[in-house]
């Protein structure tokens, strides 16, 4: 929708920086729209550097980024047959959810 302001039903996964192995965003054809999970600070340091990269920032609730980032990532593990387990084992590793 940023290049084209059409919608596509194309899988949000296939464009998760934080789940598709390098060789596969390397073979996207350019301009690559990529979406993820990282914070700013821990993006690869080619993206941050990149003289023709940009990035659209959205700064969102830590809560939200964490329910988000379980949802994302317990369908991939599933994908793979792993079980990362319930939501309520998963926010302990984001102290800042206390709900």
């Amino acid at each position: 929708m940023l290049r084209t302001a059409e919608m596509h039903k194309q899988q949000k996964e296939t464009r998760m920086l934080d789940l598709t192995p390098t060789d596969k965003i390397d073979a996207l054809e350019s301009p690559r729209i990529l979406n993820t999970h990282y914070p700013a600070h821990l993006l690869p340091k080619d993206i941050k550097e990149g003289k023709k990269a940009k990035i659209v920032y959205i700064n969102r609730n830590p809560k939200d980024v964490a329910i988000s980032a379980y949802h994302h990532f317990s369908k991939a593990m599933a994908i793979m047959g792993c079980d990362i387990g319930d939501l309520d084992n998963y926010k302990k590793a984001f102290p800042i959810m206390k709900c």
